[in-house]
C-alpha cells in the first residue's frame, strides 16, 4: 500500500501524473482541511504499532510541491475499524481508536453532556 496524489485542473478536467507521497508504505491518508498538508498511516511496526506521518504540500502554479514524509507518533490503532482515526481542521490533533496497553490497565470512562450549550449563558 502507498499513498499517491493527482494534480487535476479543474478549467480542463484532467489529471495530472500520480506522485508517490509516502516512503515504503502508507495507507488511510486525511488531508488537513486548507489541504496543506497530508497526514496517513506508515507500515506496521511491532504488532499493532503504527506510525502517523505528515507531509507539507504546496500546491500553485502547474507543480505540486511536496516535502519529505515526517513522522509524528506511533500508537496502537484498533483493527478493523476503517476511521481509526481523524485528525482537526488545523492539523493540530488527533482522535486515535487507541490499543490499551495492559488488559487490566484501567479504562477512561466518558462523560455526556446533554444541554451543555445551556451552561454558556450562565
Amino acid at each position: 500500500d502507498e499513498v499517491y496524489v493527482r494534480r487535476f485542473n479543474a478549467n480542463d478536467g484532467k489529471l495530472g501524473e500520480p506522485l508517490r507521497i509516502s516512503i515504503g508504505s502508507g495507507r488511510r491518508p486525511r488531508w488537513r482541511r486548507d489541504g496543506t498538508e497530508l497526514f496517513y498511516l506508515a507500515a506496521p511496526q511491532a504488532g499493532t504499532r503504527v506510525q502517523v506521518m505528515a507531509v507539507s504540500i504546496k500546491t500553485g502554479g502547474a507543480s505540486l510541491q511536496v516535502a519529505a514524509p515526517t513522522a509524528l507518533f506511533t500508537t496502537r490503532m484498533l483493527s478493523g475499524i476503517e476511521t481509526d482515526y481523524d485528525v482537526t481542521r488545523d492539523g493540530q490533533r488527533f482522535l486515535v481508536g487507541t490499543i490499551l496497553d495492559a488488559p487490566s490497565a484501567t479504562r477512561p470512562s466518558s462523560i455526556i453532556v446533554l444541554n451543555w450549550t445551556a451552561e454558556l449563558k450562565n
